[in-house]
Parts: C-alpha cells; structure tokens; sequence
C-alpha cells in the first residue's frame, strides 16, 4: 500500500514514546506497506554500546551525530520515505528532533511526529516481554520507571506529536492509522 503518487516530497516519520511501546514493530509494518526505509535508534545504539559504554552522554551524544548522518543520507538517498524510532531521553532526543526538523526543511523533506502510547498494564507486560532482553532495551519495570521520569514530551512542544494509543491495535492497524493521516495531508 504505497502513499499517494501526488506527493513528491520525502517524508520523515518519528515513532516516538517510551521503552516497550511498540515503535519498531510498528516502524517495520509501516516500513513493510509503503517501502520508507527503517532508521531504528536501538540499532545504531546497540553498536555504538559495542566500544562506549551503555547510558553514558558520550554514547547518546554518538548515537545522536550517527541518527542524524544516517537520516541526511537517506534523504539524498532514492528512498520516498524514512520512518524514525527514538526513545524518549530528555537532551539527547530533543536535540535530535530539533536538528532532524532543520535538516528535512533545508532538503526540503515534510515531517511529522508520532507519539505511541499505551495503558499501563499493557505497558508492563511488554516491557517484561522476554525479547527485550536485548543488552540496550529497557527490560525491567523499575528501569521503566526511571524513563517515566523525563520530561521528553514537554521538551518538544515545539513539534507537537499525533498521539495513538496502541493499546488494543495491533502493530499493523496502528501502521495503516499512521499512513491514512499522511494520505490526508
């Protein structure tokens, strides 16, 4: 299911939210019906933990600078589309959106913010989920309540998100509610 041939402009997708909400598998079935290509923070991270240390500024701080060069060669690239993961930490993912917005003006791309939420108890069960496990996915209920802490959303007030709530939709309907949005635009 392609977007629309009326629209010419790339676009770039973020999938934004806290730990566990579904924002790859929901990446990757967007991915999968309109043929963006998937930039999944949690990838360049994972690598980046491989020679830095895992929650340090210095590898948020890499992560950040590799996020944002993958995303400008993408652009130049032939792909109609990016989809974005970001997990929420207050200075480096507001600083990421920020210069991700500059960037896809300056090469004349659109882009839009999605917020995945969901309830609580559907929130717990995922992040025990046994497949992340994963050395730099949040795993534990009392690392989850730690990243409930920050203040990412409030830091981008000025790119007001589209919130789904997840909760009852699986990761292919919440993909299909993201592209009709954009086919509406």
């Amino acid at each position: 299911m392609a977007l629309s041939n009326k629209m010419r402009r790339k676009r770039v997708i973020y999938l934004i939210g806290l730990p566990g909400v579904g924002k790859t598998t929901i990446g990757l079935a967007i991915s999968k019906l309109t043929g963006y290509a998937l930039l999944d923070n949690h990838l360049t991270y994972r690598e980046i933990c491989h020679f830095i240390p895992q929650g340090t500024p210095n590898a948020h701080l890499l992560n950040g600078k590799m996020h944002l060069a993958i995303l400008k060669m993408l652009l130049k690239s032939g792909v109609g589309g990016i989809i974005c993961t970001l997990s929420i930490r207050l200075h480096p993912t507001t600083q990421i959106a920020k210069k991700s917005v500059q960037l896809a003006k300056k090469m004349n791309a659109e882009i839009f913010f999605f917020r995945i939420e969901c309830d609580w108890q559907e929130h717990k069960n995922r992040i025990l989920m046994p497949s992340r496990k994963e050395k730099t996915k949040t795993n534990t209920i009392k690392k989850f309540k730690e990243k409930l802490k920050a203040k990412i959303f409030q830091g981008l007030k000025s790119y007001p998100p589209i919130i789904i709530n997840n909760t009852h939709l699986s990761p292919q309907k919440c993909a299909l509610k993201i592209i009709n949005f954009l086919g509406a635009k």
